[in-house]
């Protein structure tokens, strides 16, 4: 059986550059394009991304707005492709959420570079919380076991100083 391709949520008032991005990814990713950020909140949960990429310019609510609501609902890594590359814009960027900021015009190689990574640090995390998990289960399991032990211990002792 062929695995899920991962779902990537692309953002952008500008249908060049949704067709752009969708381009460079659509072999390797299920794309989905949406041109605003009202309409990308209002559709997050129903698509489920794993990774959004988002414009920071747009008309009404631009993408920082929308990241800063995406935050409350879900916990889908942001990438912000912006024309606008200083330090302070993308500093704006990583405070708002977002997980990494790619200048546009975007490189393929670059973005698919960072997706990649990105989606391998997101299976090392719920690796990992599975395994805090299971941890934290055995752990409980042993403390409810050694207290019925402790309670048979008591027992024995009291058996044995019994006159």
């Amino acid at each position: 059986m062929m695995a899920k391709k991962k779902r990537i949520l692309v953002v952008d008032d500008e249908e060049l550059n949704l067709s752009l991005i969708a381009g460079i990814l659509e072999d390797d990713y299920d794309v989905i394009t949406l041109t605003s950020g009202e309409e990308c909140l209002e559709k997050f949960l129903s698509i489920d991304p794993d990774i959004v990429l988002l414009d920071v310019e747009m008309p009404v609510m631009d993408g920082l707005q929308v990241s800063r609501e995406l935050q409350i609902i879900a916990q889908s890594p942001i990438v912000f492709i912006s024309a606008k590359g200083s330090l302070e814009e993308r500093l704006a960027g990583y405070a708002a959420g977002g997980y990494d900021y790619i200048v546009k015009p975007v490189d393929g190689y670059e973005l698919l570079a960072k997706i990649k990574l990105i989606l391998e640090h997101q299976s090392e995390k719920k690796a990992l919380e599975q395994t805090a998990q299971e941890t934290t289960s055995a752990f409980m399991n042993a403390l409810n076991f050694s207290s019925e032990f402790g309670y048979v211990v008591d027992f024995a002792l009291e058996i044995y100083n019994a006159k």
